[in-house]
């Protein structure tokens, strides 16, 4: 299916309910406007469309069930025929992860996070080759460890952000914020992972950290707790972790998760 011919586009973008739909479809248009100048429209069906969503969804509007190998975990699926093309996935980050497959194989390249780690080239005509064409990842969770805990609060928070561009380009799915979790940066830095990972790109976003053992068992329970805290050479002391097999901490612990699952949703 073509998409531009000379630069001038053939289709239209048209994508399911859901934000990270609406994202990947802003994605492709982005970059098909940065590769050939060509403003590609998003919106509702008119004439050969480019279908971004579920991979029901997409078949539904492809004219029936769909058509080949069925993808596993976070895996994608670009499909093709004359008129019609379909970016889809089980997840709806899968459907993000087939817009970049496609803009990659176009030419663009994400090296390393920031601009000036990404390659645009200059098209003139892009299409999407007939066909069913399927990938699958190896490991359902693909991701990194980054900290949140640096200052100033505002270089975490910018370079999240191409981080976490930067890992969905690329098709990891799972950013983990390695902070002090009942420290004064946990905020700002959760917040800032939270607008680029979850909402935007359907990613998945874990939290924890050297830190977390203070959330569940604070320094100052010592007086009144040591056999809460770790015991080294023969003497509890409270560096470190607490004391998994201490009567109580099972329950300490999933009383600290869940105040922070409550507070942090």
């Amino acid at each position: 299916m073509k998409i531009l011919e000379n630069g001038r586009p053939l289709c239209r973008i048209v994508h399911e309910e859901g934000s990270v739909y609406a994202f990947a479809a802003q994605e492709l248009a982005k970059y098909l406007r940065l590769m050939s100048k060509a403003q590609v429209p998003v919106g509702e069906e008119n004439g050969p469309c480019v279908y971004i969503g579920s991979l029901d969804w997409c078949a539904v509007r492809m004219g029936g069930e769909p058509a080949g190998e069925h993808p596993t975990a976070d895996g994608f699926v670009v499909a093709a025929r004359q008129d019609a093309a379909m970016l889809a996935g089980d997840e709806p980050r899968a459907a993000l992860y087939a817009v970049y497959y496609l803009l990659e194989s176009w030419g663009c390249t994400w090296a390393f996070p920031g601009l000036g780690g990404e390659s645009v080239p200059f098209v003139r005509d892009a299409s999407v080759p007939e066909g069913w064409y399927t990938e699958s990842p190896s490991f359902e969770k693909r991701g990194i460890m980054y900290g949140g805990d640096c200052f100033p609060q505002e270089a975490f928070e910018e370079q999240a952000e191409a981080i976490i561009d930067w890992m969905a380009k690329n098709r990891l799915n799972c950013y983990f914020l390695h902070v002090e979790v009942g420290g004064s940066p946990f905020q700002p830095a959760y917040q800032a992972a939270y607008r680029s990972a979850v909402v935007r790109r359907g990613m998945l976003l874990e939290l924890g950290g050297h830190g977390f053992q203070n959330l569940i068992l604070p320094r100052d329970a010592f007086g009144t707790h040591p056999e809460r805290f770790i015991e080294k050479n023969g003497e509890r002391v409270t560096t470190g972790n607490f004391c998994i097999s201490a009567v109580g901490m099972e329950e300490l612990a999933y009383q600290a998760v869940q105040q922070l699952l409550e507070v942090y949703p």
